[in-house]
């Protein structure tokens, strides 16, 4: 008789066993136990509707999907955290007990939760960065959208200037951001980012891509994707004019 496929466990009997663990051998409360099995639970439903079976056949694109399709649904970052941690925890058991020889979850970052602008500068003093820039004019326009996107995202310098168009998804509010280590995860705009966003890629982004499948979001007027170095002077240049 042939052996079992290693990779062929499905994804209920997977739940059930990691469950079993956490409640045996973790010994955690009845209470952290729900929180893992709702989280489980809405994994699975994801995973069956596009079709995975077992484990194996799970890579770290349905991660990442589900934690985006938590973000549509709007369950806020912290819920979004701790949905990432249960997926964590089901999948290291799995490769611990070698029904997996991969973690689809290892290059997947945690969203960021409650990030923003140091809070040296008071909220007159954001108002007053955030207005500064003309946004009658084309360049004004794409900074005004660079600064919204970083107040409410906190991406880091290097992820904002290198943010691809493709992964900013206006409809549902959110970007798919690629970190250290090719690290994914997903940051929600607010409503004032997404405006603005919108416009910069209606009116004035076209002025500035020379080519009509250029990558970056945020470009120069050389149709580059801006350097960190270009965008600190700018910042500073604002920062002067709005007297902080």
């Amino acid at each position: 008789m042939p052996r079992p496929h290693r990779h062929g466990l499905d994804l209920d009997r997977a739940s059930d066993l990691f469950l079993d663990h956490l409640k045996v051998e973790r010994n955690l409360s009845p209470h952290t136990l729900d929180g893992y099995s709702r989280d489980l639970a809405r994994l699975r439903r994801f995973l069956v509707a596009r079709g995975r079976a077992s484990v194996g056949d799970v890579g770290a694109a349905d991660v990442t999907d589900h934690l985006l399709g938590l973000a549509t649904e709007g369950l806020s970052p912290r819920s979004r955290a701790r949905a990432l941690v249960a997926m964590r925890g089901l999948f290291r058991y799995l490769v611990g007990e070698r029904h997996l020889d991969s973690d689809p979850t290892e290059t997947v970052d945690s969203p960021r939760i409650g990030r923003r602008l140091p809070e040296v500068l008071g909220v007159e003093a954001v108002d007053r960065l955030l207005a500064a820039p003309r946004r009658g004019t084309p360049r004004g326009l794409r900074d005004a959208a660079m600064l919204e996107v970083l107040y409410a995202t906190g991406l880091r310098v290097s992820e904002l200037v290198g943010l691809p168009a493709a992964d900013v998804n206006l409809t549902a509010g959110f970007v798919r951001v690629t970190g250290k280590g090719k690290k994914q995860r997903i940051v929600p705009l607010g409503d004032t980012a997404r405006a603005v966003i919108a416009e910069y890629v209606a009116t004035a982004r076209p002025g500035f891509a020379r080519r009509p499948d250029a990558r970056p979001l945020f470009l120069t007027h050389h149709g580059r994707a801006m350097t960190r170095q270009g965008f600190f002077k700018l910042i500073r240049g604002y920062a002067r004019a709005a007297g902080i």
